[in-house]
């Protein structure tokens, strides 16, 4: 049985199910009947049902070799160049000084973040005054949950420098640092993996 047959027998045997769907119901509620018909069309329907679900396991079984028959092979990533290698190493670098939970450190690891993304912001093309000027104008709609971590990141940044006698808190300098990471890993400065 070829495909096209077997397409023109499912949709004249759907015609007739529909039109049986709808048939059914006024046959069965005319007033004109003295009496309900003594058949119970239950068990109609849940032959009905079954028909359908073997049906449908058949036509699945056929459809199987019109599957396109994709391959995902995963990239392999590419190797650092030695700025890339550079840049991830002094990032690590500031990881370390985030995590090392001396205060004078995780201060000096968000503002030195905050310095090293505005840089990489400058050379994808960005510019303005600081960081948050290139962050702001990150537009697309793609990238505006990026937007949204860089800014908070900077506004951190910001506190920091703003007031010398900022009380951090190494969760909000851990946030802070993922914030920036995050711009970072799009413009593919660092890889996840790397880290």
């Amino acid at each position: 049985m070829n495909f096209e047959k077997l397409l023109k027998f499912l949709h004249g045997l759907v015609f007739i199910i529909g039109l049986s769907l709808l048939a059914w119901p006024i046959y069965l509620n005319l007033s004109t009947w003295p009496r309900k018909p003594a058949f119970d069309f239950k068990i109609l329907w849940i032959a009905v049902d079954i028909g359908l679900f073997v049906t449908f396991l058949f036509l699945l079984n056929k459809a199987r070799m019109f599957r396109p028959h994709i391959n995902i092979k995963k990239r392999p990533p590419a190797p650092l160049t030695p700025e890339k290698k550079a840049a991830l190493n002094f990032w690590c670098s500031i990881r370390e000084k985030a995590f090392s939970g001396n205060l004078d450190q995780m201060k000096l690891a968000i503002i030195e973040a905050d310095k090293f993304v505005g840089q990489a912001l400058t050379n994808v093309g960005f510019s303005g005054e600081n960081t948050g000027d290139k962050i702001n104008q990150i537009m697309s709609e793609e990238l505006g949950w990026i937007r949204r971590a860089g800014m908070k990141a900077h506004e951190y940044h910001n506190r920091i420098v703003d007031d010398p006698n900022f009380e951090i808190d190494s969760s909000d300098v851990k946030k802070t640092i993922h914030n920036f990471e995050v711009i970072l890993k799009e413009l593919e400065l660092i890889n996840p993996a790397d880290l």
